[in-house]
This record gives structure tokens, C-alpha cells and sequence, in this order.
């Protein structure tokens, strides 16, 4: 059963257990479970940013390569990641968000999506479908990333300081996770 409450989604689970004791009682369990996951605001195509749409469909497009849904904009993540962004265009140095050019300068959304992609380059084929040794190579996190297969909403924050720029992006659910691999990074689909 799914519902929408309070701008949330709801799914709510029941399991019977049935059985006799010793002494001939018999017992009926019931266990109910409710889910609540916040809905987070997704945004249509057309109210999107010339650069947030084209970092969108940049993912999208390698995503598909790869055989994984593809993703939507948050307006909620966007928030959140142009917050980050701005913190690092005033801190002046790029830096992950911790856990829990010139102002004339232009950039196109897909340009840092192209740029983490090819980070793949550094990953490992053998991976695909396990888990990676802990002390694999990091430097591909950001293409695995972009592919996985788990994620469902993007958003996106770019601030321009001095000369450079700052390209934040949050994922929900986040990936790159330990003992995830296996089933969120799928092989590109073979060219013919």
C-alpha cells in the first residue's frame, strides 16, 4: 500500500505469524511495518538552468550506457549543493562536502560530467558485479558515481570565484558505498 502524506511517500508492510505452543495456545502475531521516505522536489525539464539540464542529461546519457535508470533533478539537492558550491568558491579550493575562472567564464553542465566519466579510466573492468578490494583506486569515484544504479535524484550548485569555478553535486541515495558494488555498477553496453 503506498500513499502520499504530509508531501511524503508511505509503504506499509504486514507479516502473520501463526502457530501452536506446547500447551496448545494458539498464537497469531502480526507485524506491521510503515516506510515513510520524504518526497523531495523533483524538477520538470523545462524550469531547469541551461547548465542544470545539460549536467542532467550528460548523466543520463552515461547512465543509460550502462544499463541504470535515469535520474531526476532535485530542487532540494540543487540547495544543498549549490550551498557547498558557494563555501568552496569563497574558500577558494575544491574539497567533499564532510559527512552527516574569471566571472566572464563560461561552463557548460556537461563539461565536469564529461570530465568525472572519463575518470573511469581508472577503474578497474574486472569490477563490475563484485565488490572491490577496500584499497582499490579512488580515483574513480566520481564515474561510479554517476552510474550507479541505486541513485535517483541529482542535484547540482556551481559558484564562480576569482578564476575558477566550483561544481558541486549531491546524489540521493548517495553511492559509492562498501559492500555495494556488486549490484549498482553495471559494464557500458559494448559498441557494435
Amino acid at each position: 500500500m503506498e500513499s502520499q502524506l504530509n508531501n511524503q511517500m508511505e509503504s506499509t508492510e504486514t507479516k502473520v505469524e501463526e502457530w501452536i505452543e506446547d500447551d496448545g495456545t494458539r498464537v497469531i502475531r502480526t507485524e506491521v511495518t510503515t516506510r515513510i521516505k520524504p518526497s523531495y522536489n523533483i524538477v520538470e525539464i523545462g524550469s531547469l538552468t541551461s547548465f542544470e539540464r545539460e549536467f542532467l542529461e550528460k548523466h543520463n546519457e552515461y547512465r543509460e550506457r550502462h544499463r541504470v535508470p535515469p535520474l531526476h533533478m532535485s530542487r532540494d539537492l540543487c540547495e544543498y549543493a549549490q550551498e557547498w558550491a558557494n563555501n568552496l568558491a569563497q574558500i577558494g579550493k575544491m574539497s567533499h562536502r564532510p559527512s552527516p575562472r574569471s566571472t566572464s567564464m563560461k561552463i557548460r553542465g556537461e563539461e565536469p560530467v564529461k570530465s568525472w566519466y572519463e575518470r573511469g579510466k581508472d577503474f578497474n573492468p574486472e569490477w563490475y558485479g563484485v565488490e572491490p578490494p577496500q584499497a582499490s583506486n579512488t580515483k574513480s569515484g566520481n564515474f561510479t558515481q554517476i552510474i550507479w544504479k541505486s541513485s535517483e535524484r541529482l542535484g547540482v550548485g556551481l559558484a564562480i570565484a576569482g578564476k575558477g569555478f566550483f561544481v558541486v553535486a549531491n546524489y540521493d541515495p548517495p553511492g559509492n558505498c562498501l559492500t555495494k558494488y556488486k549490484n549498482n555498477l553495471l559494464p557500458p553496453i559494448k559498441d557494435n
